[in-house]
């Protein structure tokens, strides 16, 4: 309420203006939204049709292990990173 009332009051001796509680910079939301409702204009202007957003395709096996149809018996697995050598054993049930 202190916040408003100075807001409206403007009095000379407050130059740091208070924030209100739980507020956002929404300059950055209004600018992407704008944006995009400029582009569909110019787009439908050019006879352009709206292209749905990309999804990812889901895993088919979300609870299996991604080596595990691939490692029959235990691999030994070997790899350099930044000039140190990491080694480490694949298993049969796909976990390293």
């Amino acid at each position: 309420m202190e916040t408003l009332l100075l807001r409206i009051a403007q009095p000379k001796g407050n130059r740091q203006p208070g924030k209100f509680v739980k507020c956002q910079d929404l300059r950055h939301t209004f600018r992407r939204d704008y944006k995009a409702d400029v582009e569909e204009k110019f787009g439908q202007l050019a006879g352009r049709t709206k292209v749905g957003k990309m999804q990812h395709a889901k895993p088919v096996d979300e609870g299996r292990p991604a080596l595990g149809s691939f490692i029959r018996k235990g691999l030994a697995l070997k790899a350099r990173h930044k000039g140190e050598q990491h080694k480490a054993r694949g298993r049969s049930n796909g976990s390293i």
